[in-house]
């Protein structure tokens, strides 16, 4: 649900120069782009993000996507079209390729039409990420 989940994780630069490490800043309310926002924790050194060259300061719900949009009116649910979003996801363990591309083909054939080119076009352009995954451990806890 938009604008339900008003929660951050910060970037470990941003962390250590806006907030000098402090691990207190867990659970504090922040005010980014006039929105508060719940810190909930802060994303390893290790954490390649979505990008390779680009590390944000800060990672937050899709949900809230509207608060830092150039287009506040811009529902990225219902778009189909909107070919700027990236997402990225782990398989789950013991889960191989073939059977994440067989459930995204079985989604597409279950889907409306256009909901159906968006995943089969995703299901074709997907390769395993050469990158690291999240780790679990954030700073402090997220509870």
């Amino acid at each position: 649900m938009p604008g339900r989940n008003s929660v951050v994780v910060l970037g470990p630069d941003f962390w250590k120069h806006e907030f000098a490490s402090d691990p207190g800043v867990l659970g504090r309310t922040i005010r980014l782009n006039g929105t508060e926002f719940t810190v909930i924790g802060v994303a390893p050194e290790t954490f390649p993000g979505m990008q390779i060259f680009e590390h944000p300061d800060f990672y937050m719900p899709l949900a809230m996507a509207r608060v830092f949009s150039t287009n506040p009116q811009k529902n990225f649910f219902d778009d189909r079209d909107d070919r700027e979003l990236n997402v990225r996801a782990r398989l789950k363990p013991g889960t191989t390729l073939q059977q994440a591309r067989n459930e995204l083909a079985m989604l597409a054939k279950t889907s409306s039409a256009s909901i159906r080119r968006s995943i089969a076009a995703a299901a074709r352009r997907y390769t395993p990420s050469s990158k690291r995954g999240l780790k679990k451990t954030l700073i402090g806890n997220s509870a």
